[in-house]
């Protein structure tokens, strides 16, 4: 085998010298669409590198038989791919004219016509250009001696033959064609063409020249032209082969194989699928990704080639390999993925198979491949150095190589990178074979998925699906995969010249709890709103990235200044939510945030987070609150404040009323701790003053009593007052008591008053109790007020419990108030505050005899039966749970319900379709079963079905077929007395109803009567 030299230079050391991909796969298309049920039967064998020779090298005929050109009636039909030479195969060859000195032969380069053109004809490797005789003569070398005529293989071509006259040298004049060769012998189909030497022993010194053509082949397939398939735009139809262009794309090509090509209705090359059958979403990705890469494939195969191997030869041009199996054919591209879900230990049944390493056999680490090389006429050459990683080398001790055949590649470049692919997926953990609960059936081979499972070594491992397998009786899915190392994509493809390390099980440290990886949450804003207004939060959205996090920790403290914070403040969310929700912040503050996780364990490192930064939070809008309209919202502000100002009005009246009457301040503190030292002693002071005069009378009683000693002092004061003028009548009676040890002191203040007067009629009853001790504050207050006017009558109640350390402040204030007025108008409110720091929490009832509410602002709130700990109603941030749920009546909701907030999949009642009666086979098709599934939202519809059949005149065909809204989803069928047979099938659906049908064919004398089918849809 020739060797290429002039390509030894891409592959020199691990230095990657080749030109890299013009951007990565991952910019240029979206992640694959999802894939279709397949059970693929060739993952294994593919990435088998104990036998990489056989499992990697396609097995079609190579580059040296498409260069030979030769007579064999058992040859296949040839098939021309991409841009490349082929010599063809003689179908003719016959002498002609005066002493047979005219030798003519007819070729076929390609069936599968008609191909795109071609570019050049050569004779022993020398292109020989054709202007003489009307275009069919010779010029230059050969002129007079040699004559071409070609065509590109219509489907009704003319007969192939000598037209050009008049001319002494031209074939008419020399004997003209054989008499073997007539019209009837036409090539419709065929890219072929006609021959002719005339005998010139100067110019054939070596005999007849080497012939071969260099064109462009085949049309193709291509579903992103095609404005029927989802997201195409073009005229390209599947099952119209004259709406089809030329290409290279490998995917092109091998999707146009598996549709197969037909000539008058035959099946001539591929595998002859319906569309139906296709996995059409992964050959477009697989387009995308070789368009991107510049990869292509060029040569030619024949029709006695085995149709799975060509395949295969394909798609290794792309960096792909066939999935074959299940409903549907499908590849799996070599391209970055992203990871469709993430799979733990609760997912998984039974128990899994890990492998612990590649076997020194299997991890390569050197690959000679052998390709086309146009540059040294077309021949399959070798480079002259391998494509090798030597970090590798280094690593594994020794060179571990294979040889690699690329029989419809190229590009030099292109084979360094399908080697380097070949290096890096041999050095990936093979053979991790997971069983999984049916939910998960929707996974399709090819993609990607992240497994966390710390016993198994594999902690937030990504994985490529390979090969699924599903046991029917079960409903459990099992997939084989293998790890997927990203790094590998940038180093195949010469974007980088540092290999990624190999793949490994790692363990965990159940002590240690790793932080949010940078972009795993982030915050997006400082309020939370909706129609019901706003109110300031600090909103973070993102996903858990630790496998076993069963919490997330949002960590925040407001930013009092430049380098002044206020405490550490947490809230707790469940480790599958997406945002996360602070509320009971301050309004128009800065806080700080951090975030972190919570493990199955139980383990946390609370002085730990990921910082995430600072935000401002917005200010409370109040647009809707609940089913209260904002007036009534207004009306409970209007209606406490009122009350708070008329029990303060009452207070000061009466107060200044004292005062008047009294003349002195009464503060009994002040009085037994003069600045000059404590009394020591006991005091008694009593006093009775009345007063007449034309304004006002006033009868008053004043006692105090006073005692002290040393440190130790104690005071009661009791005044007892009536007062009458002639617009105001008060009577009130106080008493205050005090005692004190050093700065440490409790005191209790009371009042009881009523006031009267031409406008309104007050009474009030006030009480404070406080306790100091080393500045640690405790305080009870409560205030008692009725008032009436002429408009309106009010009652209002507002009490406070307060407590405060180290300027640290907890406190309970409620108030209650009552107003009715002259013109109608009617109110109850109550209201709790719960104040602890800087967080505050309560709730408020109104009534204002129309319409009335309850509200509620607290982090969480539940509902108890009392007995226990147990909360069938539990409200956590902006999410309720609800336990044993009994809805009576219609069941409303807006907004959407999916997979991220449900351990299960939401599905809608299940359809069912049954019978019992007969029926007898008809030879055709016939409908046995059918129902519609509705679908909400766009979703997947899962069906199953069971059939009962009856051979009374013994073993018949029968085929059963199972359609899910109109696409065939499951097909059985046999000669033999198969008495139960089952079917199940699922597809990816738009919302709305979908119809699901059971149809089955069997000869006259097979009947079926029992039957059920059971469809369901979920989302």
């Amino acid at each position: 085998m020739p060797q290429a030299a002039l390509a030894a230079a891409v592959w020199v050391g691990s230095q990657v010298a080749f030109a890299a991909a013009a951007v990565g796969a991952s910019t240029v298309v979206a992640a694959a669409a999802g894939y279709a049920t397949l059970g693929a039967t060739l993952a294994a064998e593919v990435y088998a590198v104990s036998k990489a020779t056989q499992a990697l090298t396609p097995k079609i005929k190579g580059a040296e038989t498409v260069l030979q050109w030769q007579a064999d009636p058992r040859a296949g039909i040839p098939y021309g791919i991409g841009r490349s030479a082929i010599a063809g195969n003689i179908v003719f060859n016959q002498a002609a004219g005066d002493t047979n000195k005219f030798l003519n032969f007819a070729t076929v380069y390609s069936g599968a016509g008609p191909i795109d053109g071609f570019e050049a004809f050569q004779a022993n490797g020398v292109t020989v250009p054709f202007t003489a005789d009307g275009g069919e003569g010779a010029s230059g070398y050969y002129l007079n001696r040699m004559w071409l005529k070609t065509q590109l293989g219509q489907a009704n071509e003319p007969y192939l033959h000598w037209t050009a006259t008049g001319s002494k040298d031209t074939p008419a004049n020399h004997g003209g064609m054989p008499s073997e060769w007539t019209s009837a012998h036409k090539l419709s189909g065929y890219a072929a063409s006609l021959w002719a030497l005339e005998y010139d022993p100067k110019k054939y010194a070596s005999g007849v020249p080497t012939p071969r053509m260099i064109g462009r082949w085949v049309k193709t397939y291509d579903p992103r032209q095609d404005s029927t398939y989802p997201g195409g735009s073009g005229p390209h139809r599947w099952n119209d082969e004259s709406t089809w262009t030329w290409s290279r794309c490998p995917y092109r090509h091998s999707i146009t194989w598996i549709i197969g090509r037909r000539s008058n209705g035959v099946l001539t090359h591929g595998l002859g699928a319906d569309i139906s059958e296709i996995d059409v979403p992964a050959f477009v990705h697989g387009a995308n990704v070789s368009d991107a890469n510049s990869w292509c494939v060029d040569g030619a195969v024949d029709s006695l080639d085995d149709d799975y191997e060509v395949l295969k030869a394909m798609l290794q041009a792309g960096g792909g390999v066939p999935i074959l199996g299940g409903s549907k054919i499908s590849c799996m591209v070599n391209a970055p993925a992203v990871s469709l879900a993430t799979i733990t230990e609760a997912d998984i049944v039974g128990t899994m198979t890990i492998p612990g390493q590649v076997s020194a056999a299997e991890r390569i680490n050197t690959v000679w491949p052998s390709y086309t090389e146009e540059a040294l006429d077309w021949q399959v050459v070798t480079p002259d150095a391998p494509v090798q990683v030597a970090e590798y080398v280094a690593v594994d001790g020794e060179e571990r190589s294979i040889e690699l055949g690329m029989p419809l590649v190229s590009n030099a470049t292109q084979v360094g990178q399908i080697s380097r692919y070949a290096i890096e997926d041999a050095r990936e953990l093979t053979g991790i074979v997971l069983t999984l609960f049916p939910r998960w059936k929707w996974l399709p081979p090819g993609a990607c998925v992240t497994v966390n499972s710390p016993e198994a070594g594999l902690n937030g491992q990504k994985v490529r699906i390979q090969k699924r397998t599903r046991d029917l009786s079960t409903k459990l899915p099992t997939y084989i995969c293998r790890t997927e190392t990203d790094g590998k994509h940038a180093y195949a493809l010469g974007q980088t010249n540092t290999p990624p390390a190999d793949p490994s099980l790692t363990g965990v440290d159940a002590n240690v709890v790793p932080l949010p990886g940078d972009g795993a949450w982030q915050i997006v804003g400082g309020v939370t709103a909706n129609e019901f207004g706003s109110l300031p939060a600090i909103v973070i959205q993102g996903e858990a990235d630790l496998y076993d996090a069963v919490s997330i920790v949002v960590d925040y403290r407001e930013v009092l200044g430049p380098s002044s914070f206020g405490p550490w403040q947490s809230q707790t969310f469940p480790a599958s939510a997406r945002q996360l929700i602070v509320t009971g912040v301050k309004p128009g503050a800065v806080y700080q945030v951090r975030v972190r996780y919570i493990t199955a364990g139980g383990v946390e490192n609370p002085d730990t987070g990921t910082d995430l930064g600072t935000v401002n939070t917005g200010e409370i809008i109040a647009a809707k609150i609940g089913k209260f309209a904002e007036e009534q919202l207004q009306y409970w502000t209007e209606l406490t404040q009122q009350a708070e100002a008329t029990a303060r009005d009452a207070q000061l009246r009466v107060l200044d009323a004292l005062t008047k009457a009294a003349g002195w301040d009464l503060d009994l503190l002040g009085q037994i701790l003069p600045p000059s030292g404590r009394p020591v002693g006991a005091t008694i002071d009593d006093q009775i003053r009345k007063v007449e005069s034309n304004t006002e009378t006033i009868a008053e009683h004043y006692e105090e009593m006073s005692v002290g000693f040393a440190n130790a002092a104690a005071a009661l004061a009791i005044e007892a007052l009536t007062r009458a003028s002639q617009d105001e009548a008060l009577s009130a009676y106080q008493i205050a008591l005090a005692a004190t040890v050093n700065s440490n002191y409790a005191t209790v203040n009371s009042t009881l008053a009523t006031l009267t007067t031409n406008q309104n009629a007050t009474a009030l009853a006030l009480t404070t109790l406080t306790t100091n001790f080393n500045s640690n504050v405790a305080t009870v207050s409560s205030q008692l007020t009725a008032l009436s006017n002429a408009q309106s009558a009010q009652a209002s109640s507002i009490s406070t419990l307060s407590s405060t350390v180290g300027g640290n402040t907890a406190s309970i204030s409620t108030i209650s108030t009552t107003l009715a007025t002259l013109n109608g108008q009617v109110g109850a409110a109550f209201g709790l505050q719960l104040s602890a720091g800087n967080k505050i929490i309560g709730f408020k009832g109104i009534n204002n005899g129309v319409t009335g509410g309850f509200l509620i602002d607290a982090d969480y709130f539940g509902i108890s039966n009392g007995l226990g700990s147990t909360y069938p109603f539990f409200v956590s941030g902006g999410t309720v749970y609800m336990t044993n749920v009994a809805i009576l009546g219609s069941l409303i909701v807006y907004g959407t319900v999916d997979a991220p907030q449900l351990a299960n999949r939401a599905a809608t009642s299940t359809s069912r379709s049954n019978a019992s009666y007969a029926v007898g086979g008809s030879g055709g098709f016939q409908t046995i079963l059918s129902h519609y599934v509705y679908l909400p939202k766009a979703g997947t519809v899962d069906a199953d079905c069971t059939v009962a059949q009856h051979f009374p005149s013994g073993d018949r065909n029968w085929e059963f077929q199972l359609y899910i809204d109109g696409e065939q989803q499951f097909r059985c069928y046999g000669a033999n007395g198969q008495d139960s047979v089952s079917l199940a099938g699922s597809k990816d659906c738009a919302a709305g109803y979908r119809l699901v049908e059971v149809i089955w064919s069997a000869h006259t004398s097979v009947n079926v009567d029992y039957r059920i089918l059971k469809s369901m849809g979920s989302w």
